[in-house]
């Protein structure tokens, strides 16, 4: 249903373009980092740029897809 089409190989900072792949019954996609929401898509291409911070840190990435009636039809990190 969804999948990054953007990898990370070790820590970065900065901003980055960040993408991926969703099916055709994905009207939306959010992007959640660290938990928090960091972007909304409500079209394709399904990619943004993200702030990664000033500093090498860990942190966790998500994506969310939801349908048309906003029900969640999938989820990568």
């Amino acid at each position: 249903m969804i999948e990054f089409a953007t990898f990370f190989l070790g820590l970065v900072l900065g901003i980055h373009r960040v993408e991926v792949v969703a099916g055709p019954q994905v009207a939306r996609v959010e992007f959640l980092l660290d938990g928090q929401r960091a972007a909304e898509l409500r079209q394709t291409p399904w990619s943004t740029s993200l702030d990664l911070g000033p500093a090498l840190a860990p942190h966790e990435l998500a994506a969310v897809a939801f349908d048309q009636k906003g029900r969640e039809v999938g989820r990568v990190r």
